[in-house]
């Protein structure tokens, strides 16, 4: 789910950065920066919203009613979720020259992510502190 999400968002972000790159990079009234996260900022509510509605589908169907506190950590696991993939997509997208090359990578990376965040990991086999 996370890298085709992902794979949805960043041909959307081509397009705003072409237009970005066409029009308003040559007459300097914003900068490259400021595109960059205002499209991170502007869609934070549409992904509070979608893991909101995530959450409720999900979580009732699959674990019925628990605690207020597990469900509250629950509903911030789906929040994140759709943020980190928000992020991840212009974060991979806004170098590269298309939305095909970068699907490519995220290809790789997602992977790479899950192996190196010792998702994979048996608690046993977590280095201690």
């Amino acid at each position: 789910m996370f890298s085709s999400l992902v794979q949805q968002i960043m041909p959307k972000f081509v397009v705003q950065r072409t237009l970005y790159e066409v029009r308003e990079r040559h007459s300097n009234m914003y900068s490259w920066s400021a595109l960059i996260l205002a499209n991170i900022l502007v869609e934070i509510p549409y992904y509070v919203v979608l893991g909101v509605m995530t959450f409720a589908i999900f979580n009732y169907t699959v674990f019925g009613v628990r605690s207020s506190e597990d469900q509250g950590l629950v509903l911030l696991f789906f929040v994140y979720f759709y943020i980190l993939a928000g992020t991840f997509a212009h974060m991979v997208v806004a170098p590269l020259p298309d939305a095909t090359t970068a699907g490519r990578v995220v290809t790789i990376l997602f992977p790479m992510m899950i192996l190196f965040s010792s998702v994979f990991q048996t608690p046993i086999a977590l280095p201690g502190f």
